[in-house]
């Protein structure tokens, strides 16, 4: 087995100061004294964590888009045609759609519906205090909304 302890030496007034603070002396002496190796190793690491952090910056790499001519990518503009994103509506779903209640006006706590004459009372809507009939505040709100 090879033994890599190592002294190194160390100046009396600093051992002096080391030994002053309780505790440290004894770290110090395994240290310095009974595993130098130890030190060597914690310094080349915290050295790779300097130049990692502070001196390698990641490179900008270019994209596929940004090497091609611009003719190529006007051309594959152009050529694009999109999947749609469901699949066609079928005789059956058509007649069930068919079904389902439009409204023909604004949220509101009274709303017209496609086929009916009347007015109806609109649960679903959240306006519950009738707010969107007020008209300044309506623009207000179409104002300063973030959509």
């Amino acid at each position: 087995m090879v033994d890599f302890t190592l002294s190194i030496p160390v100046p009396e007034s600093v051992k002096t100061l080391l030994g002053a603070i309780p505790g440290l002396s004894t770290y110090t002496e395994w240290w310095l004294h009974l595993n130098p190796l130890h030190l060597v190793i914690e310094t080349v690491l915290i050295l790779v964590i300097l130049y990692i952090v502070l001196w390698k910056r990641p490179s900008k790499k270019q994209t596929k888009l940004e090497t091609l001519p611009p003719k190529v990518i006007e051309e594959l503009i152009r050529d694009f045609v999109p999947e749609p994103l469901c699949p066609p509506v079928t005789v059956r779903e058509e007649s069930i759609l068919e079904d389902y209640v439009i409204l023909e006006s604004k949220p509101s706590t009274e709303t017209k519906i496609r086929g009916e004459s009347k007015l109806m009372l609109n649960l679903t809507s959240f306006d519950f205090l009738g707010l969107c009939k007020y008209t300044p505040l309506y623009c207000m709100l179409l104002i300063y909304s973030p959509f």
